[in-house]
């Protein structure tokens, strides 16, 4: 596989996204530890993507700026969604996680 650039994934189509995810080895929750930046790919409709990174940043909680990811053992770890807002960065919708099919 060639070494992809975030500027490659943006210009992926989804089916292609989809693709690329199914074929990646899952990374182990020691790798997916610390705050991610992220940004709305291709939703599979245009229409979706004109109003995905708007409905994302207007949901009163600030712009989105990724994920962030904490293991708490070989199995198991916490995540959250990160926003900025007038105070800075905000975790929100916090979450368990896990590495599975």
């Amino acid at each position: 596989m060639t070494d992809l650039r975030c500027n490659d994934l943006l210009l992926m189509k989804r089916s292609q996204l989809l693709a690329l995810f199914r074929e990646l080895p899952a990374p182990s929750l020691e790798e997916m530890d610390g705050e991610y930046r992220a940004t709305v790919g291709d939703q599979g409709w245009w229409l979706a993507n004109v109003f995905a990174p708007s409905v994302v940043n207007s949901l009163g909680l600030g712009r989105w700026l990724g994920k962030a990811f904490t293991p708490l053992n070989a199995t198991e770890g916490h995540a959250y969604n990160l926003f900025y807002t007038r105070k800075g960065p905000v975790p929100h919708w916090h979450m368990r996680t896990c590495i599975g099919p």
